[in-house]
């Protein structure tokens, strides 16, 4: 019958100095990784563009709303209180001359 475990190594080196050795990609790996990511983030100079409608042009302005509906249920257009009966006739208008 053959024997089921592998006979020991016998390269010479303590398990320590096995470990070590097999670190050694992994550390050189993450090290090239930190490398690259520092020289990437350096690139470029410019700063990103602004997004539309951020930072100091925003304000605290509210946003423009065709229609409002206000915490009562009043239906409001152009800040003005629309019945519901006048609701279609103000759209109507509003399609043939919008802003």
């Amino acid at each position: 019958m053959t024997d089921l475990v592998p006979p020991p190594v016998t390269s010479g080196k303590s398990l320590m100095e096995r470990l070590e050795d097999a670190l050694l990609p992994l550390i050189n790996l993450v090290f090239l990784l930190l490398m690259f990511f520092i020289v990437a983030g350096q690139l470029s100079d410019t700063p990103l563009p602004e997004l539309p409608g951020t930072g100091q042009q925003a304000g605290n302005e509210q946003p423009y709303a065709d229609l409002t509906v206000t915490a009562k249920g009043e239906w409001q257009v152009d800040g003005r209180t629309v019945t519901t009966q006048g609701l279609p006739k103000h759209c109507q208008r509003r399609m043939k001359n919008p802003r």
